[in-house]
């Protein structure tokens, strides 16, 4: 196997079996793997830290954890809420990685999003729409 693979790609970074609450995470599958790919020899690539899909995000995050009756104060609110818990899970995420490796990180490269902006479209999903609709380009 060490010969026929460079790359091992690992995608659970946003799933509820591994982002367990803010700032909770189940390390000890996900640990197991990083370390298996680096003893074959293998580059590590991190997919992704967060989805645009609710169906790949824990179920605790798409929970509204506070309400306003003015729709402006809500949405500000939500923006900075979810804003610092995404902040917060790629920078504890990536940082639990950062260990050297040949002078580089346990998990060399890293997709931060994926599908966000084109699922938020067709879905309409709150979360990850208020992150980044004042940021389109």
């Amino acid at each position: 196997m060490q010969h026929d693979f460079n790359l091992a790609i690992l995608s659970d970074f946003s799933s509820p079996d591994f982002w367990v609450g803010p700032g909770d995470y189940n390390w000890g599958t996900v640990d197991r793997v990083v370390d298996f790919a680096l003893e074959q020899g293998w580059r590590v690539l991190g997919s992704h830290l967060v989805w645009g899909a609710p169906e790949f995000l824990p179920p605790w995050l798409m929970r509204e954890p506070f309400f306003s009756r003015d729709p402006l104060v809500q949405r500000q609110m939500e923006k900075e809420y979810y804003t610092n818990i995404l902040v917060n899970h790629i920078k504890e995420v990536m940082g639990h990685y950062k260990g050297q490796v040949q002078g580089k990180g346990r998990v060399q490269e890293w997709s931060v999003a994926n599908e966000a902006i084109e699922r938020i479209a067709c879905q309409q999903k709150r979360l990850l729409r208020l992150l980044v609709q004042e940021n389109r380009p």
